[in-house]
């Protein structure tokens, strides 16, 4: 039971703001344990400048060692979706 691993999975609300404060909690989780996998939703916002400044983030990550956080990208019209 000691070995078995979680997934979590975070939505943070559609903004760089809000995905920071994301990433800033998944990254403590991931290394306080190492059997934690987080996938990130990231809603990207309508405001083409805001969107921009969410890829510029998540590439920025990409450059980091980030084995255990995972992103997928989701398109503004899914939210109307629903």
């Amino acid at each position: 039971m000691a070995n078995e691993v979680a997934e979590l999975i975070f939505i943070p609300a559609p903004g760089v703001g809000h995905l920071k404060l994301t990433m800033e909690i998944a990254k403590l989780l991931v290394n306080r344990d190492q059997r934690l996998f987080i996938t990130v939703l990231v809603i990207k916002p309508l405001s083409v400048n805001s969107g921009t400044a969410v890829t510029a983030y998540i590439e920025s990550l990409a450059e980091n060692n980030m084995d255990h956080i995972s992103f997928i990208p989701l398109a503004p019209k899914w939210i109307f979706d629903l």
